[in-house]
């Protein structure tokens, strides 16, 4: 099947609502093939994003209008990775790529150390981010994370998730800044549920 493509009036432009635009055109384009959410929830399953990396040339602005074409990679031992452009008119100014399952496994995608110097921040997710799984929505990492992320032109963004950050959770985000970019480790107590890298752009491949 085509690759499929999904527009969008950007309304804040950052790095949460990209995640979000991500999310909501893996979900048209699994419904469209017979794999979205309510096809999985009526069977007892539910799809599960393991790890997401996005790499923006440019940062568009709020109101840009933009295109979103992702299209599935081959599945291989249960997990099912996605890639995506993005594009602003005729230009491609982000690509992104995912990695989905049905059951938690190990993976490591992307090699993002923990802070070793303990800043950190608190948040709880507030209810407008918890989705239909019951835990806090993948894009809504980024709105949490929004105030600590620096103003960049283009950027990489890679985030690795451990498990799921529940409803009214307190989870404690340490961060450090490591050669050119900022690592953040989301911990809910002893657990570790999240690494995230945000950086310098990369070129685009």
């Amino acid at each position: 099947m085509d690759a499929y493509t999904r527009e969008f009036t950007l309304e804040t432009a950052d790095a949460a609502e990209l995640f979000r635009c991500l999310q909501d055109t893996a979900g048209d384009d699994a419904n469209r093939r017979g794999g979205g959410m309510d096809a999985l929830f009526a069977e007892g399953h539910a799809w599960v994003l393991l790890w997401q990396r996005l790499d923006m040339r440019r940062a568009p602005s709020a109101g840009d209008q933009i295109k979103v074409v992702t299209a599935p990679g081959k599945g291989r031992l249960g997990l099912y990775p996605r890639r995506f452009e993005l594009w602003s008119g005729g230009e491609q100014i982000g690509t992104a790529r995912s990695v989905w399952e049905m059951e938690r496994q190990s993976l490591r995608m992307d090699n993002i150390p923990a802070p070793e110097h303990k800043l950190s921040f608190d948040f709880t997710p507030a209810a407008k981010h918890i989705d239909r799984n019951g835990h806090m929505n993948n894009a809504a990492y980024l709105a949490a994370l929004s105030e600590y992320l620096p103003k960049r032109d283009g950027f990489s963004l890679s985030i690795l998730y451990h498990r799921e950050i529940m409803p009214e959770e307190s989870v404690r985000v340490y961060w450090q800044d490591v050669d050119g970019a900022r690592i953040f480790q989301g911990c809910a107590g002893d657990e570790e549920c999240f690494r995230l890298s945000y950086g310098a752009p990369v070129e685009l491949g």
